[in-house]
């Protein structure tokens, strides 16, 4: 096949390029190869999770895999590897252009145990009044205080009646409108592991 010098014995082993501190760059191009793109997507997760396995037996230093368009490659193997490469101190950085591709990657399933083992968000401009809400639930709320007034109209005046209320609120970090209209190139930034976030 079009990978098949991947698989002699002069292959690549993503173990070996771990611990020698190497980059191996796979491009699937799913558009030439429809069918193999998924399937050896897949491969390469499982030789991943194997290659992280052997990690726990010798401690490395940190590493990173880095998975773009994660939907086009996702299963439940994607999950697993995220979930227990961080105890071999390996980071996964996972891309994807939006959250619907996870649904319809795998399931809802997928997406929310994706979400559960990220503590790092990087969330550009989403189109998707859905997907820009649930991002603004993701990145999260604070405390503040909504304060009315009580406003009388005398002819054309308008005055406060020295009535009003204030109540404890939580209103979004980042609101989804505001993510709709960020700009080319801009983005939020939330992290769990520091406890900051910032636009």
């Amino acid at each position: 096949s079009e990978v098949g010098n991947i698989f002699n014995s002069d292959g690549i082993n993503i173990y070996t390029a771990l611990k020698e501190n190497a980059v191996i760059l796979f491009i699937l191009n799913p558009l030439l190869y429809p069918e193999l793109t998924p399937a050896f997507g897949r491969l390469i997760l499982i030789d991943a999770k194997q290659a992280v396995s052997k990690c726990f037996l010798s401690p490395l230093e940190r590493a990173f895999f880095i998975f773009d368009e994660i939907n086009t490659y996702a299963s439940a193997t994607l999950t697993d590897l995220v979930n227990k490469s961080r105890s071999a101190n390996i980071t996964s950085i996972l891309a994807t252009q939006s959250l619907s591709d996870l649904d319809f990657a795998v399931n809802e399933n997928f997406k929310e145990q994706i979400i559960e083992n990220c503590n790092n968000y990087i969330v550009m401009r989403q189109n998707s009044a859905k997907n820009a809400e649930q991002w603004a639930g993701i990145l999260g709320t604070r405390a503040t205080i909504d304060v009315t007034y009580q406003l009388e109209q005398d002819n054309r005046i308008t005055k406060t009646t020295g009535l009003g209320s204030a109540r404890r609120v939580r209103e979004f970090l980042y609101h989804p409108d505001d993510i709709k209209a960020l700009p080319t190139g801009k983005g939020v930034f939330l992290s769990k592991d520091f406890n900051m976030h910032c636009k």
